[in-house]
């Protein structure tokens, strides 16, 4: 309870800003047959700044499915001009939610695409602008403040790696794979006492309005933050997980039961929050027992006082990790691949009656066949360099990973340092979807098994995936880096 929680002092301020999109701009997802057509919550990025002795640190959390690293990098830039901080001090945060436009770098729109074309390359300015300007808001409302946390539990997830009876491996509901129940709650408080701004960690993809919705929201996270900011008002800020093979237990919804669920869903995640954060309580706490003897007994009661605060270590790291692509097939299977993915494109585009899907399909995997193809003709070994930023501020510790991780490779860099973080005297939660997203990283010993984690360089525009050696490369150099953040 609130008598033994620990509180410690740091300045921070909050701030958002909308970015919903046009309505009737398509949504991300190649298998989408018609535009959007309403907004369902509200679309928002937000940042809290936190400063001390003169140095700042940004964690932004953005409503959106995707950003390449390089246009992660582009609104990190921003935000840092307009702050006055170093780039590599602002933690981005992507919320993956799957009902908003995907980013001009997923090529799902081209020039031939007209307005569209032009209207979501507008979007992402807007969103960029929009970010720095919330950026700027928080920053203006720096003010003296208290942060605690702690974890809640709730299972709003299921591991989606579904082996169907014929064998075929689905997204689909494994309820005894892997998952991470835990919800962790950080309570930023003005000095009176008032909430103004809580952080949600959790992993669970936002996916319960799926492809064949047209509706533009955050997805289950939308209601969860209302909820927060209704309970115990200031702003309710998601920092998505590792949730690359956790979806929502009610599934991807289809139909209108989608709202209801997503409401659902939310509101539970929400509930777990407040009741999280009504145990952290605040900073008036028990502090001494007082008597009264009255005729027949001794009576006793409590008298409060504010607990002591201690000063939060603010502390950034950042690294890098250059890991191997797996080999491509040879030549001839690229080249030939190429031409076929080619000659269905020519057929799908000049095809009136083709659904938007199937074109969007076929340009996809053209796309993709290209790319394959160019890469196996340079006749180069691949390899990537994968950025990572760890993070500690007072009670908690983040680190980002700019990709789609499986939730028992966070859950396994956390272990490796947990030791150390309660020596610290805070908690340690893994993020991907941070500073962009590169693609699905998998347990090793998922590979065997395939399926679309696996494969996912291919939607992603990548000319190779990535190795079974990455979980135990990812692993080390994760949990290296938060150590070095915690002060090891």
């Amino acid at each position: 309870m609130g008598d033994s929680q620990k509180w410690y002092s740091i300045s921070a301020g909050v701030g958002r800003k909308s970015i919903a999109p046009k309505v009737g701009l398509r949504l991300c997802g190649s298998l989408r047959d018609e535009l959007s057509t309403a907004i369902h919550n509200e679309v928002l990025t937000s940042a809290v700044v936190f400063e001390s002795k003169g140095e700042k640190v940004v964690i932004v959390a953005i409503d959106a499915i995707i950003f390449s690293l390089d246009e992660a990098a582009t609104i990190r830039g921003a935000v840092a001009e307009s702050v006055g901080v170093d780039i590599n001090r602002v933690f981005l945060n992507i919320s993956h939610t799957h009902a908003v436009p995907a980013p001009p770098s997923f090529s799902e729109f081209d020039p031939e695409d007209g307005e569209q074309w032009s209207d979501n390359l507008l979007y992402f300015t807007s969103l960029v602008q929009q970010t720095a300007a919330a950026t700027q808001e928080a920053s203006a409302n720096v003010q003296p403040v208290t942060i605690a946390m702690d974890e809640g539990e709730v299972q709003i997830g299921v591991n989606r790696r579904e082996v169907l009876p014929d064998g075929t491996l689905a997204l689909g509901e494994n309820p005894n794979g892997p998952r991470d129940d835990r919800v962790g709650v950080v309570k930023i408080a003005s000095l009176a006492g008032e909430t103004i701004a809580t952080l949600v960690h959790y992993s669970c993809h936002p996916d319960i309005l799926g492809p064949k919705s047209t509706l533009v929201s955050p997805d289950f996270i939308g209601p969860m933050r209302t909820f927060v900011e209704q309970s115990v008002g200031g702003y309710a800020m998601f920092i998505q997980g590792c949730c690359a093979d956790v979806d929502p237990v009610v599934g991807i919804v289809v139909g209108d039961d989608g709202e209801r669920e997503t409401d659902r869903l939310g509101h539970m995640l929400g509930a777990e929050v407040v009741k999280t954060l009504l145990r952290i309580g605040d900073r008036r706490v028990r502090d001494h027992r007082v008597y009264w003897k009255s005729q027949n007994s001794m009576v006793t009661g409590w008298a409060y006082d504010d607990a002591e605060l201690e000063e939060a270590i603010m502390a950034v790291s950042n690294s890098s990790i250059n890991l191997p692509l797996r080999a491509l097939p040879p030549l001839e299977e690229c080249l030939s691949f190429h031409q076929q993915a080619a000659k269905n494109w020519a057929a799908a585009k000049d095809d009136p009656n083709l659904a938007l899907s199937d074109r969007l399909v076929a340009r996809r995997r053209a796309l993709w066949a290209s790319i394959q193809l160019e890469a196996a003709q340079s006749g180069k070994e691949l390899r990537i360099d994968l950025p990572l930023q760890a993070l500690r501020i007072g009670p908690f510790a983040l680190v980002g990973i700019p990709a789609e991780v499986f939730v028992e490779i966070g859950r396994q860099i956390e272990e490796r340092v947990c030791k150390l973080a309660a020596k610290r005297g805070c908690r340690s939660f893994i993020s991907g979807y941070t500073n962009g997203i590169y693609f699905y990283v998998p347990t090793a010993k998922s590979f065997p098994a395939g399926g679309y984690e696996v494969d996912s360089h291919r939607n992603y525009l990548k000319p190779s995936g990535p190795t079974p050696e990455w979980e135990s490369l990812l692993v080390e150099a994760g949990s290296t880096l938060l150590e070095s953040a915690l002060g090891s």
